[in-house]
Formats: structure tokens, C-alpha cells, sequence
């Protein structure tokens, strides 16, 4: 899923250890989320590499990525939104070309094919 929002807020990082020795880091931020008559707020997550692949900062409007799971505990549902890629809004997307310097005035467009000769000898083309 994505959605598009502003950064609101970056709650504490959180770190511990787990069953190995290496250990797991997670980063919560919430998001209000552009649209819409009333404000809606998101808390998304980014766990371990990916705090460091996508540096996040208060103000920043992005497009976030993310997997949506729940679970149950004891009866009740938790839910966690974790965020898997982020796009800056006035950065560059992957799929767009990047500026080279060059001038970015388009190339000439494609030349047509001749058209062929229909000459009226009264048989249908098909």
C-alpha cells in the first residue's frame, strides 16, 4: 500500500535483543495524511536497515510505502504499519530520468511512415 503525507512527528528509536545476537532496531513516526476534509493521522514503522536507507525529518511530505499486519495477543488486536520505501516529494522518483546537465528541450518527433498508395481501382484492401 501507499500513501501520501507529512511527517508529523518521530517518536523515540527503539532497540533490544532478539533470539540472535544481532539485535533489532525500530523507528515509529506519525504521518498526517494529505486529503480530505478532517486531519487523519498514521504511526508507520521502519525497522532495522531501512532507518538508515530512508533518513526521515519533521516536515517532510513523501509518498510511504508500507505492509499492513495484525495480530492477536491475549484477546485483543494489534496492528503495525511498517514502512518499506519512501519517496520524497521534491526528490527525484526512481523511474524518472535524472538531470544530466543537458538541455531538456525535447527531440524531434518520430517521422510517420509513408502512406501507402490507395489509388480507387475499386477493390477493398482486405
Amino acid at each position: 500500500m501507499d500513501i501520501k503525507g507529512k511527517i508529523e512527528q518521530i517518536l523515540p528509536l527503539q532497540s533490544g535483543t532478539g533470539k540472535t545476537a544481532a539485535g533489532w532496531r525500530k523507528q515509529e513516526f506519525i504521518i498526517d495524511i494529505e486529503g480530505g476534509q478532517y486531519p487523519r493521522k498514521l504511526c508507520l514503522e521502519l525497522w532495522g536497515e531501512k532507518i538508515d536507507q530512508f533518513p526521515i525529518q519533521i516536515g517532510q511530505t513523501s509518498t510511504f510505502y508500507f505492509d499492513a499486519e495484525s495480530r492477536e495477543f491475549n484477546g485483543r488486536w494489534y496492528t503495525n504499519m511498517k514502512c518499506w520505501k519512501i519517496d520524497a516529494a521534491d526528490a527525484p522518483a526512481n523511474n524518472r530520468p535524472q538531470n544530466t546537465g543537458q538541455s531538456s528541450t525535447p527531440s524531434a518527433p518520430p517521422v510517420a511512415p509513408p502512406m501507402p498508395d490507395l489509388s480507387d481501382d475499386g477493390d477493398l484492401p482486405f
